[in-house]
């Protein structure tokens, strides 16, 4: 399990993608996917809520309580999706469980 603000890879928003996403993508993504067993990324800086699977890479990313993003456009546009979002993350005999829940 692994806490960062940038997700790890490209999300499939077109604004942030371009503009915004983690720098070291190209060194940290492969050496991420090279791990032998799941491994579960939780972040945020996409201003939106949205979960990817690369492999065994599993990334979550939970939207901002400030201010998001509607993922389809090219350019900044605000999205109202969520008020005071925050992701439950429950450890377990072994097993994460995780969900996106609102104050």
């Amino acid at each position: 399990v692994v806490f960062m603000h940038y997700p790890p890879l490209y999300a499939g928003c077109p604004y942030m993608d371009r503009g915004h996403a983690f720098s070291d993508i190209d060194t940290l993504l492969p050496a991420l996917l090279r791990a032998n067993r799941p491994s579960y990324i939780f972040c945020g800086h996409y201003h939106m809520a949205r979960t990817l699977n690369s492999g065994a890479l599993r990334v979550h990313i939970t939207p901002s309580p400030y201010m998001n993003i509607d993922p389809a456009y090219r350019e900044r546009v605000a999205s109202d999706l969520y008020r005071r979002p925050y992701r439950e993350i429950t450890l377990h005999e072994g097993k994460m469980e995780e969900r996106l829940l609102e104050a």
